[in-house]
C-alpha cells in the first residue's frame, strides 16, 4: 500500500540507543545487547525503501528524555548524539535535547515537555561535544566524519535528492 509518505519514524532505532552505550556489547547470556543491538537494526534496514529518508531521533515528546542525570561525564550523550547525527536517515533533535534536559516518562509528560528557558545563550552542550559535526548540520551541509570524506551520510538540513 502506497501511503504517499516520503518518510517513516524509526521508533525501533529511538528505543535502542539508550541502552545501547551503557550495556556490555559481550554478554554472557548470549541475549544481544550494546551497540550490538543498533548492528542488528540496521542490518534490517533492506525493510526500508529508502533509508536516506527515516526520521531518526534520540527522544521525542512521548519519550523519556536521552540525557541522563547520572550521565556526570555526557560520556553517552557524546556518543547517542554523534551516532545519530551521522547514520543514515534524517536526525531529529527534539527541543531540550541540545541544553540537556532530563526526564523519564514516568515522570509525567510534563517533564519531558517543560518549557524551554528564554534566557538561554549559545548552543548548550551539543554545539560544545560535537562542534563540527553539529556545526555542519546548522550550515546545511554533509559533515563527514573523517577526513577521507568516506564516514556514513551526516547532517543535511533539508536536501534530499530528487527534491529543489
Amino acid at each position: 500500500m502506497d501511503t504517499g509518505l516520503k518518510t517513516v519514524m524509526d521508533f525501533n532505532l529511538a528505543f535502542i540507543v539508550p541502552d545501547a552505550f551503557n550495556e556490555a556489547n559481550d554478554p554472557s547470556d548470549g541475549a544481544s545487547k550494546g551497540l550490538f543491538n543498533i548492528y542488528v537494526s540496521l542490518a534490517n534496514d533492506f525493510l526500508y525503501e529508502d533509508t536516506e529518508n527515516i526520521l531518526i531521533f534520540l527522544d521525542n515528546h512521548d519519550l523519556s528524555r536521552f540525557a541522563r542525570k547520572d550521565d556526570s561525564g555526557l560520556d553517552k550523550y557524546r556518543q547517542g548524539v554523534a551516532f545519530i547525527l551521522s547514520t543514515r536517515g534524517i536526525p531529529q533533535i527534539y527541543y531540550g535535547t541540545e541544553l540537556l534536559f532530563t526526564g523519564t516518562k514516568n515522570e509525567g509528560d510534563g517533564i519531558i515537555r517543560k518549557d524551554m528557558p528564554g534566557d538561554r545563550t549559545g548552543d548548550g552542550p551539543l554545539l560544545r561535544c560535537h562542534p563540527r559535526l553539529y556545526g555542519g548540520y546548522r550550515r546545511g551541509h554533509r559533515t563527514d566524519l573523517l577526513p577521507d570524506g568516506e564516514a556514513s551520510r551526516a547532517c543535511e538540513r533539508g536536501v534530499y535528492p530528487g527534491t529543489a
